[in-house]
């Protein structure tokens, strides 16, 4: 019986050691590290002549391109990363860059590029070049101009850049480690790392931490293997040229006072004492005529001296109404930009004006580039020449983004909001401004402007509305039929005019006005044998509304189109409510 209980035992013995061997198997597949190494290319998102960009530890979206042996980005991905201030001139084959004092320039296709008061530099590779319409820059052209550093590696092919000033934590590796692609040891491997290699420490969990090497590796250590933790912040001499601003030093209270004829700038003084706390105007003496940034002017620089002997500031406001000018051709050509600037800044000096108010009101997407080369050209000129430099935008909106306030709201020393037109001749009719247009202009160009900056302008205007019936409608008028008129088919014209007058138009037909409180106005209406005629009144209640979301939001100031057009009773609510300025 002993001999047969043998070969059972050792059957046993085999299925035990078997057992054992699947088990170790399992347990040794399931917790020991994973040696797979990750496909770098892949990790990185290259290939080709592509090199990633690795800034501050995380890989952007955005890819530079290797050329040469040196290492490209694409105009507008440099723009976004490094240097709003970049701008292709398509028209004389240059790279523009312009800061707060000067503007840097590059011919295409070269390695030299120039600053006016130190004259040419030269560079070891070429600074731009153009292919397949896209405009690519040198990586490190664009380290000269900001607080960054940038090393090239390859395999994979990458840019490493630091730059700013943030403070960052730094650690080293105990002993010979490997970087993961994840937090885990069956992730695929990024890279191994020597013994005491210091890395910065992205982002700290309970058990790994997501880290950087200098050389750009991204990935997870494991916290046991990290020690020598340290705050510390990036060394940097770099030093760029600060945008010094004007201000006004106390709450702006601006009007703009339109000039048609030489004989109109006789008017100042007496439109001027029916105001309150006014100290700043602007004549709008200057207007485009042609391609090539020549100007008409209406300027007296009597009046200047007139002006502030009434201690009154004055900035000349120029336009480009003329149609028989591009604004775009004039913006995008550089002979034609500097010779408007050059000629302005000129001008407004030997008027001895304060400062420039820019009114281009028919800038596109198309030259938007193009209109904020310029405002950046003529602010290093006025901050050099202590001129005010201000612009008025449109209240705004998805569709007129390309005004770009963010860039006005750093390169200028006022930023004004035409906070009007809300309904304009050609739309339907409306209200030229109504509260809730205000209030959400102001709160969107907040995000983008600092409020010491940002001056609200408002109507002293009315705009009365005739909505004429099909069968009384001149003929080739326009007919509408938009369901916002009481008729089915109507023409629709509009006429601006002063606060007064607009009331008095309600009084003489026998109108009393009701306040609408949504609108933040007083509205009336009357039948004419033309048709149905409605007001929606800017008064001293509306602008009252007005003054108060600009007070609230501590704004510099408040701008009135235009003088002369206001009733009296306006000027102690703008005073009492106007509380902006720095």
């Amino acid at each position: 019986m002993r001999k047969k209980t043998v070969p059972a035992v050792a059957v046993f013995s085999v299925i035990a050691v078997i057992i054992c061997l699947f088990g170790g198997y399992f347990l040794y597949q399931r917790y020991s590290p994973s040696k797979e190494l990750a496909d770098l290319n892949q990790v990185y998102g290259v290939s080709g002549n592509e090199a990633a960009l690795v800034m501050n530890g995380r890989t952007a979206e955005k890819k530079g391109v290797v050329s040469d042996g040196a290492v490209y980005i694409e105009l507008d991905t440099a723009r976004d990363l490094f240097h709003s201030g970049l701008y292709w001139d398509r028209q004389s084959g240059q790279l523009l860059y312009t800061n707060a004092v000067t503007t840097y320039s590059s011919p295409m296709g070269g390695n030299v590029y120039t600053e006016p008061e130190s004259g040419e530099h030269t560079m070891d590779h070429v600074i731009c070049y153009e292919e397949a319409g896209q405009l690519y820059v040198l990586a490190d052209y664009l380290a000269l101009f900001t607080d960054m550093d940038c090393v090239y590696y390859e395999n994979p092919s990458r840019l490493v850049v630091s730059m700013g000033q943030e403070e960052m934590t730094r650690a080293v590796t105990k002993e010979e480690a490997v970087i993961r692609r994840l937090g885990g040891i069956k992730s695929e491997i990024i890279a191994a790392v020597p013994a005491g290699t210091s890395v910065t420490v992205l982002y700290e969990m309970d058990n790994w931490s997501e880290v950087c090497t200098d050389d750009g590796y991204t990935g997870y250590m494991q916290n046991r293997e990290l020690e020598g933790y340290t705050q510390t912040v990036r060394e940097s001499d770099f030093s760029e040229p600060e945008y010094t601003n004007i201000s006004y030093g106390q709450p702006v209270c601006m009007v703009w006072h339109q000039v048609f004829a030489q004989s109109d700038n006789d008017a100042m003084e007496e439109l001027i004492g029916r105001t309150q706390g006014v100290n700043v105007i602007l004549p709008t003496w200057f207007a485009l005529r042609d391609n090539e940034g020549n100007f008409d002017s209406l300027a007296d620089a009597s009046y200047v001296e007139r002006a502030h002997a009434m201690g009154l500031e004055v900035w000349v406001l120029i336009n480009d109404f003329h149609r028989d000018m591009s604004i775009q051709q004039v913006l995008s050509t550089k002979t034609s930009r500097d010779h408007l600037r050059e000629s302005l800044v000129q001008e407004v000096k030997n008027l001895g004006a304060d400062g420039i108010n820019i009114d281009f009101e028919y800038i596109t997407a198309e030259c938007a580039d193009d209109f904020i080369q310029f405002l950046r050209e003529l602010s290093v000129d006025c901050r050099r020449e202590g001129l005010v430099l201000s612009a008025d935008n449109y209240m705004p909106t998805e569709g007129n983004a390309f005004y770009d306030l963010e860039t006005q709201g750093k390169i200028m020393d006022y930023v004004i909001l035409m906070g009007y037109d809300e309904h304009w001749e050609g739309s339907k009719a409306g209200s030229s401004a109504s509260i809730s247009f205000v209030e959400r202009g102001i709160a969107r160009a907040l995000e983008s402007v600092a409020a010491e900056k940002l001056i609200g302008g408002v109507p002293f205007f009315t705009r009365v509305w005739t909505e004429t019936p099909e069968e009384l409608a001149d003929s080739g008028a326009q007919i509408r039929e938009d369901g916002n008129s009481v008729y089915s088919r109507y023409a629709l014209s509009s006429e601006a005019c002063g606060m007064a007058q607009a009331r008095q138009l309600l009084e003489e037909h026998g109108v009393t006005p009701e306040w609408d409180v949504e609108l933040g106005q007083y509205y009336g209406e009357y039948d004419t044998e033309q048709g149905k005629v409605r007001i929606w009144l800017e008064d001293a209640k509306s602008l009252e509304e007005k003054m108060r979301v600009i007070s609230q939001n501590q704004l510099a100031g408040v701008a009135g189109w235009k003088l002369g057009l206001e009733t009296e009773d306006v000027w102690p609510v703008i005073s009492e409510n106007l509380t902006g300025g720095s």
